[in-house]
């Protein structure tokens, strides 16, 4: 991993997981160009404060610290723990496995963005495809003459 992509996703950490995460409480307080590791703390939802290391091996929990004056229940801060030291591939998965609250947002974010167009949800194997039907008319490939186009677009 470049020292430039490590920044780009610690900046990231920092401006696009604050709904699934204590708002405002991302803080980079290690970015080591030479090693080209980065450290961050953050908060989770479950009332944990995590220290995650991100390198070019993955993200993962170096610490946890339940917080004082927030009731946590003993099954997070378990969850938290069993994970401490094991690395994943993506800060999105390491989040959505030690944060029960934060993987349901995920996949609500998810399902929010999704929208379904009516002229492509269709399933009927009379009409075009899916990935025609939003190229404009005149930009279309020509249906070829092999007389087998609907075995093609079920296919």
């Amino acid at each position: 991993m470049q020292f430039s992509t490590l920044n780009k996703e610690l900046d990231a950490v920092c401006t696009n997981y604050d709904y699934g995460i204590v708002p405002g409480s991302v803080t980079v307080f290690a970015r080591d160009s030479i090693a080209v590791v980065g450290k961050l703390e953050l908060t989770l939802l479950e009332g944990i404060m995590v220290i995650i290391e991100i390198s070019g091996e993955g993200s993962m929990v170096t610490s946890c610290t339940p917080l004082l004056n927030t009731p946590i229940s003993p099954s997070s801060l378990k969850l938290v723990q069993d994970h401490l030291e094991y690395t994943f591939d993506t800060i999105d998965k390491l989040l959505m496995t030690i944060s029960p609250i934060f993987a349901q947002r995920f996949l609500d974010k998810i399902q929010s963005s999704i929208t379904l167009d009516p002229a492509t949800a269709s399933f009927d194997p009379l009409l075009p495809p899916p990935s025609t039907a939003s190229v404009p008319y005149d930009q279309q490939a020509a249906p070829s003459s092999s007389g087998n186009d609907i075995f093609e677009w079920i296919h």
